[in-house]
């Protein structure tokens, strides 16, 4: 059974939520097990270094109801929240801080990768070689009748437009010097369930090699956000060698439109970027049909 951390009155496990104007909107968080299922590479590799070092690591999957998100139309700065399972025994009306190591890890699903990343200046590491290198200050601290979880550090950036996120958190927490426990959470971030469903069509999906309207017609099927084509501007621009020029992937997208029909190569690459963009989706939408799995019971 899951403890509660009375002091903060959540349950002593990791959360996620965002802060705005608003303020703290902690989305709920469900104990799926006490296991994790497709671990990292990177994330298998620090796991077996703790071992050998003799430091006790737990394991947990967490389900996030965060339809809350879909109100965002691009991205947000998500909060991970990891201050209840640290300060398990926190106590109303008192302060508790430390510094502690805590990473984000991810699979090698570039389309997963680029929606949820450490594009803003409070993010945490991700997929680093060292957790050890990646020190975090924490502290929860009692403020106008209420228990606030500061500092306000623990980020990384998700699209909103993206139904599902799936990731991984590693929190190693000291006392008296020494690293005395850790918790290794896969994270289930579900924003629009329904709208995972209405995507099943790009698994049977096929790149069409001579009518090029039937990839246009399915990159429109795909929605109406402007977050989609943009991941056609990142494909080509890693197709012509990651120049260093604002907007290329965007600029070149535009004269692929309106030259594939009279040179060749331009259809090639233009063709390329659709298998990449599709190939990319069915590894995404895998990850999370597999992820639902793990959740049906809920």
């Amino acid at each position: 059974m899951t403890m509660v951390c009375e002091g903060l009155e959540l349950l002593a496990i990791p959360h996620v939520g965002i802060y705005d104007t608003q303020g703290y909107q902690i989305f709920t968080s469900s104990p799926v097990r006490d296991s994790i299922t497709q671990v990292p590479s990177k994330l298998i590799s620090q796991l077996s270094r703790l071992g050998e070092l003799g430091i006790p690591v737990d394991s947990l999957t967490l389900c996030h109801s965060a339809g809350f998100l879909s109100s965002y139309s691009d991205s947000v700065n998500l909060n991970l929240i990891f201050q209840p399972y640290v300060f398990y025994d926190a106590r109303f009306g008192h302060s508790h801080e430390c510094t502690l190591n805590f990473a984000v890890y991810q699979d090698d699903c570039e389309y997963s990768s680029m929606h949820l990343n450490n594009k803003t200046s409070d993010s945490v590491a991700i997929n680093p070689d060292d957790i050890f290198n990646c020190h975090l200050f924490t502290c929860v601290h009692p403020d106008k009748g209420y228990m606030c979880l500061s500092p306000n550090n623990g980020r990384v950036k998700v699209s909103t437009y993206v139904p599902m996120h799936i990731f991984f958190t590693l929190v190693l927490v000291p006392y008296k010097g020494k690293i005395v426990k850790g918790l290794v959470t896969k994270h289930l971030l579900i924003i629009d369930k329904e709208k995972i469903g209405e995507l099943d069509w790009v698994c049977k999906a096929k790149v069409d090699e001579d009518d090029m309207t039937v990839n246009f017609d399915m990159l429109d099927r795909l929605g109406s956000h402007p977050g989609n084509v943009w991941y056609m501007h990142y494909i080509l621009w890693k197709l012509y060698g990651r120049p260093k020029k604002n907007n290329f992937g965007e600029e070149k997208w535009r004269e692929l439109q309106e030259r594939f029909l009279d040179d060749q190569n331009e259809k090639e690459i233009l063709l390329t970027g659709f298998e990449v963009l599709f190939n990319d989706l069915k590894t995404w939408l895998e990850m999370c049909h597999k992820g639902l799995e793990e959740i049906k019971d809920l």
